[in-house]
């Protein structure tokens, strides 16, 4: 992990030659996405507030063995998307401020802070559609959203990933249908594509 000051905007938990490659970004954006899918599931499933919210680490080496936070790993992960994402600075702030405030909140009572992450998830997902937007060419990115439908659908609303692709690809689904499949057979991943095609086949394309 590399990092900075604690709040300076410079710190990113990937490899400096990895955060400049373009395809890494949509990768970015799934890391940040499994985190926040992660911590819905632990908030309705009633885990202990700090496998969702931990406490900051301080005490190098000895505080490694504990758990580190859902939603801590979500902002470390959004501490990089200025660097990876610099035509898009009003929402990476934006999105590093909504997830700052969550991690900030530690001083709640655990029912409290739980409450609080419950709210904020869907204001937080919905900021990441300017980067999904930046890397709606990406397959990886889009077959990822598409095995986790139900979980996003459920934090922010009924048919939520279905209005932001045709948002993306308004010439239609059974077009980006197709193009998915195109680029994973081209990549020698043709064994994916049943799989894209059932997943797509949830939405009427």
């Amino acid at each position: 992990m590399i990092k900075a000051d604690k709040h300076s905007s410079t710190f990113s938990p990937f490899p400096p030659a990895m955060i400049w490659e373009k395809r890494n970004r949509g990768l970015l954006i799934q890391f940040l996405t499994a985190e926040l899918i992660s911590s819905q599931k632990g908030l309705y499933r009633n885990l202990p507030i700090k496998e969702i919210l931990s406490s900051e680490k301080r005490f190098f080496p000895y505080d490694w063995g504990y758990p580190y936070g859902h939603l801590n790993k979500a902002w470390e992960y959004a501490m990089a998307l200025e660097h990876v994402f610099p035509e898009l600075p009003g929402p990476a702030i934006l999105l590093q401020n909504l997830l700052k405030k969550i991690v900030s909140s530690q001083t709640l009572k655990a029912s409290m802070m739980k409450l609080k992450c419950i709210k904020s998830l869907p204001k937080i997902f919905l900021a990441l559609e300017p980067f999904i937007e930046g890397c709606k060419e990406n397959e990886n990115l889009i077959f990822f959203l598409l095995k986790h439908k139900e979980d996003i659908d459920q934090c922010i609303h009924k048919d939520y990933l279905h209005t932001l692709l045709l948002k993306l690809h308004p010439s239609g689904l059974a077009e980006l249908c197709e193009k998915l499949c195109d680029n994973y057979h081209h990549r020698g991943f043709y064994f994916l594509i049943p799989e894209i095609k059932l997943l797509m086949a949830q939405f009427t394309i």
